[in-house]
């Protein structure tokens, strides 16, 4: 579903770096299937990384070293149960060139059951391309990170803390850090995304637990800095 709307979705040249995180060989087969076709549209420099189980946090910052190091501009953060309205990534690169106090920029999203999605995002883009630009403060997926910005903020070289594990708290920390470095994150109407969410950690044994354990984590992390979190009413950049 992903990669099929990124093919759909993608104008121009992309890097794609793709992290298998432990799937079965039955699913890594139909990747290969699926980076194949994306290979031939000649739009997409494709990486694959094999993992055994390694955790979405450790398994993105070795993507985004890569990437960074590859000369990107800008990351897209893509999940496994996302799709993409055609255009969507054109038009939130286009504000961010237009915006550079913007460190990340997300696009609204819809979560429909029916299986028309695709062309649901398709037709809400359209009418977006038309209308004002306008944005919310916000945590959304998929959204596009700044180079620029991340290398002004990493931790112990790295784009996430890799300490809260497998569940939740990575994403609100690095907007809290950007945020506090003086950009912008943000959610625009001018793009839209679908993402289901929870797809893959909901099954996990446990998984409200460590949720509830990286939460404590990054609240802690924050009061130690004597700084408000990200999501806390009380933080001056809400």
């Amino acid at each position: 579903m992903t990669l099929n709307s990124l093919k759909h979705s993608i104008y121009s040249p992309t890097v794609l770096d793709i992290q298998d995180d432990g799937s079965s060989v039955v699913c890594q087969k139909m990747l290969s299937q699926i980076v194949e076709t994306l290979v031939s549209t000649n739009l997409f420099d494709i990486h694959v990384e094999y993992a055994s189980n390694q955790g979405l946090i450790k398994a993105r910052n070795e993507s985004y070293d890569r990437l960074i190091n590859n000369g990107c501009k800008y990351i897209a953060v893509i999940h496994n149960d996302m799709m993409f309205a055609k255009g969507m990534f054109e038009q939130l690169m286009f504000i961010m060139d237009n915006n550079p106090d913007i460190g990340i920029l997300a696009a609204e999203t819809i979560k429909l059951k029916n299986q028309n999605t695709q062309e649901d995002l398709d037709a809400r883009q359209a009418v977006a391309n038309a209308s004002t630009t306008s944005f919310f403060r916000g945590n959304n997926h998929p959204a596009i990170m700044r180079v620029s910005a991340l290398l002004k903020i990493l931790e112990n070289g790295k784009v996430y803390d890799e300490s809260f594990g497998r569940h939740d708290g990575e994403d609100i920390d690095l907007l809290g850090r950007l945020e506090y470095a003086g950009y912008k994150t943000l959610v625009t109407t001018k793009a839209w995304g679908y993402h289901q969410g929870e797809a893959s950690r909901s099954s996990y044994p446990d998984v409200q637990k460590w949720k509830d354990y990286s939460r404590a984590m990054y609240e802690r992390k924050w009061i130690k800095k004597g700084l408000q979190p990200w999501d806390s009413p009380n933080n001056p950049n809400k």
